[in-house]
């Protein structure tokens, strides 16, 4: 687990699409994202979509698994 940076998740997910979410932990929809704006990128509204919810969902993973692993820090 650990701290992640949603900062950086941001970043990631500007880069390659997904590739935030991939980062956050969830590998499979970071993928599934991937896939999806290849597939479908003929149209420009799809992928442009996938790419600004992938790095928003990215940084709100992130700011969730901080939480988490803070809470889990203090109950020890």
């Amino acid at each position: 687990m650990g701290e992640k940076s949603g900062g950086l998740a941001v970043v990631l997910g500007l880069i390659i699409i997904g590739a935030g979410l991939m980062y956050a932990g969830r590998v499979g929809l970071g993928i599934a994202h991937l896939i999806l704006s290849v597939v479908f990128c003929w149209t420009i509204i799809i992928p442009l979509a996938l790419w600004i919810y992938g790095m928003l969902k990215a940084y709100d993973l992130c700011k969730e698994n901080n939480r988490l692993w803070m809470e889990y820090l203090n109950s020890r």
